[in-house]
């Protein structure tokens, strides 16, 4: 609960080394406004976590592509188990291109910004969030199917 709704609830709290989070917020709010430059689905969870939706980010690059430039996709960052990618599977390639717009948006939020911050690269934002963590700090990985 944030401090103001505690407050709220119970006039009479007394904090104690209470914290100022106001330039954590505002930071908070510059990551989010900078990812939704990037694309326009963007989930905020707590302060310091987003979920952005890349699909169709990958579909407009996908298209750019052309089929043979399709064996060069790579990773960028970990694959998860060290999973063998499959440059025939359309999943696998959509997630290795997914893969190079995290590390875009990374490397922006720090040129930017001056933060660094994990990423996880997945078919959904819970399988995304279970392999963000994996390879602490400032890396990310990417979870096949």
């Amino acid at each position: 609960m944030n401090v103001r709704d505690a407050k709220e609830k119970c006039p009479q709290l007394v904090l104690v080394n209470g914290e100022d989070l106001t330039r954590y917020r505002e930071m908070s709010y510059k990551v989010t406004e900078l990812l939704e430059e990037f694309s326009p689905v963007v989930e905020r969870l707590g302060f310091d976590e987003n979920f952005v939706d890349l699909t169709e980010m990958v579909e407009k690059r996908l298209q750019q592509l052309q089929s043979d430039e399709l064996s060069a996709v790579t990773v960028s960052g970990h694959v998860y188990n060290n999973q063998s990618i499959n440059l025939l599977d359309v999943l696998h390639i959509r997630l290795l291109v997914g893969s190079q717009i995290a590390a875009e948006m990374r490397e922006a939020m720090y040129n930017q910004l001056g933060l660094t911050g994990c990423a996880g690269v997945a078919s959904n934002k819970l399988l995304a969030k279970l392999v963000s963590g994996v390879f602490k700090p400032n890396q990310q990985t990417v979870l096949l199917p």
